[in-house]
């Protein structure tokens, strides 16, 4: 897998490697990866990567895609991809269509080398069978274990029933859910939930996680939350400087305190991000797993090992239904309010999207196919339409 760390951040990187692990196992297959973090936390010796192999495995599962092509590819992603594949680079594409593919036994794959591209975010369901194998992968390395040892310690001596949540922040808002999973769930949600199960619970203690930890750390003061840098001194030098490609877009282990310290909680409310589900997969305690939803107002509980890594906003069929549910979720998040400028980006990014649709169908079908489309009474240009049927 070449494209290991070039899609994603930790948790998305994270899904990749262990769905390449569990497809390589189930067909005997060896492994061959570039440095990632990983590797270094890990303790992971999986054989470099040695060649650029004419076939290439390209993932038609997982509903997001590498956010830097959503313009270029405004259509089905994985289907240009194979396309350009072929005809540019004369490589030959498979695409895996559908998770039972890699369930069915005896299947006989049509390669004995190939690359695989994509994020692998497939429903986790399909690799419980092998869930004691990867498991036994993501442990941390001996070095990581003693620095993180005691800030454990330090956390478990506060009390008995350790409550894990994490928040995510910064990039979701920035994107106004270009993609369609960045909603910011707001921090009363998860107040709501804490008060709940608060009372009936044996010496509760609180972690908090967040990218932006300053401005909702005040919100929970109530229930005395604990963060990693309460905890945890700083990262080693020897564990800043990494031996990484400049193409790895985590080349540092700042993140890993707060995600392993969620792999220790009891119970654990995760945002709509892979950081905080993967930590659920992981989990080396938790009993009860908790997440936002799009329809809901209140946390619904999850299985890591059963569940989607994301969820999405329902698919609109009208153009103005789509706009003004994008406008909804941002209004719902932690700020008490939303500037005029700021639903001014939205709408503005939205359009663009439109516009590369647009462009898509024009290229594909041409002007009488695109004038049809604006002349339905619900026109609509869904970035997932495929033209070329």
């Amino acid at each position: 897998m070449v494209c290991l760390g070039r899609h994603g951040r930790w948790g998305n990187t994270l899904m990749q490697y262990i769905f390449l692990r569990a497809f390589a196992l189930k067909h005997s297959l060896r492994c061959e990866t570039p440095k990632w973090v990983g590797s270094h936390l890990f303790g992971l010796d999986d054989p470099p990567v040695g060649h650029c192999y004419s076939n290439v495995v390209i993932d038609n599962i997982s509903e997001v895609y590498d956010p830097d092509n959503h313009f270029q590819w405004p259509l089905n992603w994985s289907q240009q991809r194979a396309w350009y594949l072929a005809k540019t680079w004369r490589r030959t594409p498979f695409q895996i269509h559908v998770t039972d593919q890699q369930d069915n036994e005896g299947t006989r794959l049509p390669f004995l080398n190939a690359d695989f591209e994509g994020l692998f975010m497939i429903p986790t369901g399909h690799l419980k069978n092998m869930r004691k194998y990867l498991r036994s992968l993501i442990k941390p390395s001996s070095d990581i274990q003693n620095f993180l040892k005691p800030c454990v310690e330090r956390l478990r001596a506060r009390g008995k029933t350790l409550i894990g949540v994490h928040l995510r922040r910064g990039d979701f808002i920035t994107r106004n859910m270009r993609l369609n999973f960045e909603f910011v769930t707001p921090v009363s949600t998860y107040i709501r939930w804490l008060k709940s199960i608060w009372a009936s619970l044996n010496e509760p203690i609180l972690f908090i996680s967040s990218d932006d930890i300053n401005s909702v750390i005040s919100a929970f003061a109530d229930f005395c939350p604990i963060t990693s840098r309460d905890l945890c001194s700083d990262i080693p030098p020897y564990m800043k400087n990494l031996d990484l490609s400049p193409k790895q877009l985590v080349r540092t282990v700042d993140f890993f305190p707060d995600w392993y310290l969620l792999t220790q909680c009891d119970i654990m409310a995760i945002s709509n991000s892979t950081f905080s589900f993967t930590a659920s997969m992981f989990s080396e305690h938790g009993y009860t797993f908790m997440r936002p939803t799009f329809n809901d107002k209140e946390l619904v509980p999850f299985d890591p090992w059963d569940s989607v890594p994301l969820l999405f906003a329902p698919h609109q069929r009208w153009i103005i239904d789509e706009l003004s549910q994008r406008l909804q979720f941002h209004s719902r998040d932690f700020r008490k309010s939303a500037s005029v400028r700021e639903y001014a980006m939205i709408i503005v990014s939205y359009f663009r999207l439109l516009r590369s649709r647009a462009y898509a169908c024009i290229r594909i079908q041409g002007w009488i196919s695109l004038f049809k489309s604006l002349l339905t009474p619900k026109f609509y240009l869904h970035s997932r339409v495929r033209y070329d049927n």
